[in-house]
């Protein structure tokens, strides 16, 4: 027998001598510090955007606060919060929805020395089904926030009564959406969605929606949903769709927009019966945005199946023009990282626009030198960000005679 092992077995048996004598009341971990602590115990979810944090409080005098740290990617830890000796939880809040949060908590005494637990929880802010959209009598569209460090997303549904909730889908994390067919007409559905972390648990959101697949008999027939989409600046889009055409006797309420956001969540818009274009507001700048538009009867439930979507990208286009010489300019333009490239066109302004771009540049510049125009000549110029499908609509221009 060796020293070592000779060792730990005494250190075993006088640590359970005390636990049995109440010189020690409990038998968490003796952490660096001398404290009686366990570590966090748990990292639950309890809105998209919110984690509590929990532990079990020691019984140690000397603990006087609690520090609560979230663990960074390089491993270091950042304090977040304190809690006092009679807490055993706390709340961080305003986090981004689908993200990994991990956690450290350790106790402090009065003289400021503190724990060297490394027990690490944690968590994904997540909050599960959003809503259902009824398309037919056995059809339905289920929409939910992506979780971008999700391993996936599972889908559970239970019929009629049943409070036992089977699993009927494993999408991929970055999905907004599912879309559920093979249903039975007029049987009541509970559905839920739960992210599954990279430890093999599931978030603890306890959104369900619950939802009757039926025929829909004032089905607005003949819409063929969304026609263009354009970005008229940086931040807004216009969309455009064809009315619909019902049915004698159908009553439209309207349409629905959806948009499909950059982080993978999902927004829709309800627009009046009598509109057929909407003008979307209040896009981030340079990024990649997806729409579809439905028609929806009197009672609220998409009357279209068509998934026909367009996407576009947020950009302003040129901002200015200005020769440097008898025949040469600059332009100037906002950068978008995100896109693929910019395209430069430029022409007489006495002639149509060309097809083809005068140039194709790197999306991260910001200005742009011409060469070789003609003096005394007045030209038009616009700058087209590509996205993921093809350029951007803005129509901004900019003009310049050289000397």
């Amino acid at each position: 027998m060796n020293v070592r092992f000779i060792l730990v077995i005494v250190i075993s048996l006088l640590l359970e001598a005390c636990f049995m004598k109440g010189e020690i009341t409990s038998k968490s971990q003796l952490t660096g510090s001398g404290v009686v602590f366990s570590g966090a115990m748990s990292a639950t979810n309890i809105s998209g955007t919110a984690i509590q944090i929990n532990w079990d409080l020691s019984i140690d005098p000397a603990v006087e606060t609690y520090n609560i740290y979230l663990v960074n990617s390089d491993s270091s830890l950042q304090l977040i919060g304190t809690s006092n000796a009679t807490t055993n939880l706390y709340i961080h809040s305003g986090l981004t929805t689908g993200l990994l949060y991990r956690y450290v908590v350790r106790t402090a005494t009065s003289t400021g020395a503190t724990d060297s637990n490394l027990n690490i929880v944690s968590g994904i802010p997540y909050a599960g089904l959003s809503s259902v959209n009824v398309i037919d009598a056995t059809t339905a569209d289920l929409f939910f926030s992506a979780a971008m460090e999700a391993i996936n997303l599972n889908i559970y549904c239970s019929t009629g009564s049943s409070e036992t909730m089977s699993l009927v889908a494993t999408v991929s994390a970055l999905t907004p959406n599912y879309h559920m067919t093979g249903l039975t007409t007029a049987t009541l559905y509970n559905c839920k969605v739960k992210a599954l972390l990279p430890d093999g648990s599931e978030d603890a959101n306890a959104a369900i929606s619950s939802f009757t697949p039926q025929t829909v008999s004032s089905s607005p027939l003949g819409f063929a949903g969304i026609t263009s989409a354009t970005n008229t600046s940086n931040s807004a889009a216009l969309i455009q769709w064809a009315a619909a055409t019902p049915d004698s006797g159908v009553t439209l309420s309207g349409y629905r927009i959806f948009q499909f956001n950059p982080d993978f969540s999902l927004d829709y818009y309800d627009i009046a019966a009598n509109l057929t274009s909407y003008s979307v507001t209040g896009l981030s700048p340079g990024n990649n945005y997806t729409f579809t538009v439905r028609a929806v009867n009197a009672a609220d439930s998409s009357t279209d199946g068509n998934l026909i979507s367009i996407t576009i990208f947020t950009y302003a286009g040129i901002t200015s023009a200005s020769p440097t010489s008898a025949t040469s300019a600059t332009l100037n333009f906002p950068a978008a990282p995100s896109a693929s490239s910019l395209h430069i066109y430029c022409y007489e302004s006495s002639s149509s626009p060309p097809s083809t771009p005068t140039a194709s540049i790197s999306s991260a510049l910001t200005s742009y030198s011409l060469s070789a125009l003609t003096t005394s000549t007045n030209y038009t110029c616009l700058v087209k960000a590509v996205g993921t499908a093809g350029e951007d609509g803005n129509t901004a221009t900019a003009t310049f005679t050289t000397p």
